[in-house]
């Protein structure tokens, strides 16, 4: 269930629906947005995503391969179900992620960051 949403479900589903249709110029920009935060970080890599109900969908990576998860497999839901910035510096280190798949196996992720990105009324779509 999708948690601290600050607007009914029907404007969050047809948010996260036009997010989801293309659109190569916000596409574009959003490929050089995640460009940006992964030199500006020096991080290997970064990406945007959008989480409903049962899916995470990534809309734009820089060096991440990973195009869609299950929300219950994405590391970005606990940005959003609270809302807040989530920061791990080991994920070894941390229950929430010790056994996740993306941790134990390629891309072997160590550190994660995770920022709720939201719309002009609040309603948090996703993660960067």
């Amino acid at each position: 269930m999708l948690m601290n949403l600050n607007g009914d479900s029907d404007r969050r589903a047809r948010a996260l629906k036009a997010l989801r249709s293309p659109d190569e110029s916000r596409d574009d920009v959003l490929r050089k947005f995640v460009r940006l935060t992964s030199q500006a970080l020096g991080i290997p890599g970064s990406f945007i995503s959008v989480l409903d109900d049962e899916h995470q969908h990534v809309q734009a990576a820089h060096n991440f391969a990973l195009a869609q998860s299950s929300r219950e497999d994405s590391l970005c839901r606990h940005a959003v179900d609270n809302d807040c910035a989530v920061v791990v510096p080991d994920t070894w280190l941390d229950a929430r992620f010790v056994t996740h798949p993306l941790i134990t196996g390629a891309p072997y992720i160590r550190f994660y960051a995770g920022v709720p990105l939201k719309n002009r009324e609040g309603i948090v779509l996703g993660t960067l």
